[in-house]
């Protein structure tokens, strides 16, 4: 068994892996391709069609399902973008913020010591990492 071998699966195994698909009325992603594909060339052959059309037709069905899958993969992409666009003003909101909270608390002391301070500076913190993350 040369290196390659390994590269190229058995009829068996792909008629192990259809039949273990067929099973499953959950397929979802590469496994419904996959059964999709199979079933249409398995289909297409069992009629004896031509090899260019066995090929055509089974690449047809692999597209719909790629296509149909990038669909639904691709929903919700614009609300991913405007949070991922709008998380680091807030994150900045959050600063601005927590250093006002810092400077009130600064008004109201006679002293200033770590103890009045730090809790602002901390909220300041906090929500300067949430915006970024």
């Amino acid at each position: 068994m040369g290196t390659n071998d390994a590269l190229y699966i058995t009829e068996a195994e792909l008629n192990t892996l259809y039949n273990n698909a067929q099973l499953n009325s959950k397929r979802v992603g590469l496994e419904d391709i996959f059964y999709q594909g199979l079933g249409e060339f398995l289909k297409l052959k069992k009629r004896n069609a031509a090899p260019a059309q066995t090929i055509e037709g089974t690449e047809r069905i692999l597209r719909v399902g790629l296509s149909r899958d990038q669909s639904q993969l691709e929903q919700g992409l614009g609300a991913l973008a405007s949070i991922g666009s709008v998380a680091p003003y807030v994150g900045l909101f959050g600063t601005v913020w927590g250093i006002m909270n810092a400077f009130i608390g600064l008004a109201d002391v006679d002293q200033v010591t770590l103890a009045t301070v730090a809790p602002g500076i901390a909220e300041a913190l906090i929500a300067t990492a949430i915006g970024l993350f």
